[in-house]
């Protein structure tokens, strides 16, 4: 059974900026630091998904690719490594929390890929999430 994670994207404030930090960025991966790292971890790479929330809503996910522990000054970094892929989805509302949450497959948002490329620009897009219009 496939299981996402939900994290908070700090320091983004819209899903353009988020696209071009990955892009310019990213090419390979990213590398997600976390501080606890997930028991359900098999649940995960099981097709599962890191699910950004950018201004109060979950706006895209990407997938997650594996998991890594590296000891840093003898505390160990957890880090979830995603795709370099940003996959935009239908805004959800989530409220602030800290750290990561676990999210049901049935609960994920779905995915906009049925949007044609080009049909709302982004900034109003981004917007419209904002003001939670959309």
């Amino acid at each position: 059974m496939t299981v996402h994670l939900v994290k908070l994207c700090v320091g983004v404030d819209s899903l353009a900026t988020l696209k071009d930090l990955v892009s310019k960025r990213h090419r390979d991966g990213l590398q997600v630091h976390t501080r606890n790292k997930p028991k359900r971890i098999d649940e995960v790479l099981d097709g599962g998904s890191l699910y950004w929330v950018i201004g109060g809503q979950i706006v895209a996910r990407q997938p997650v690719m594996g998991f890594d522990t590296q000891d840093f000054d003898d505390r160990p970094m957890h880090y979830i490594q995603v795709a370099p892929k940003v996959i935009e989805v239908q805004p959800a509302p989530k409220r602030a929390f800290q750290g990561w949450r676990y999210l049901e497959g049935k609960d994920a948002p779905k995915d906009l890929a049925n949007t044609v490329e080009g049909d709302l620009p982004e900034h109003i897009r981004d917007e419209l999430i904002k003001a939670g219009a959309w």
